[in-house]
């Protein structure tokens, strides 16, 4: 459960006496939509190339990985750029929780 965990992380870092007040981003949103594309892309290629009878089968589960590439990429851009906003806003709770 990926995406519930990290939902929770956020909300919890971002409001930690009321999480459930935190709606969920759209940069979450985002990165939870590209990672199941990543993971059926990741799953239909193998699948592909192994029942492919022709060389145009093994070709489609090529570009198959190719286009999985293509998702990747922004997929870990958005989740570094999650994984620094939630460091970021952790940070901040504990800063405040420590000078309170």
């Amino acid at each position: 459960m990926p995406f519930q965990g990290v939902l929770q992380s956020w909300q919890a870092s971002h409001a930690p006496d009321d999480p459930a007040s935190v709606p969920v981003p759209p940069l979450l949103r985002w990165w939870w939509g590209l990672w199941i594309v990543t993971n059926l892309l990741g799953n239909a290629s193998p699948r592909v190339w192994a029942r492919g009878d022709t060389v145009g089968d093994m070709m489609f589960s090529n570009w198959v990985d190719v286009a999985t590439f293509f998702v990747d990429v922004p997929l870990a851009i958005l989740f570094i750029t999650l994984i620094r906003r939630l460091s970021t806003a952790q940070a901040a709770a504990l800063e405040e929780r420590v000078s309170a």
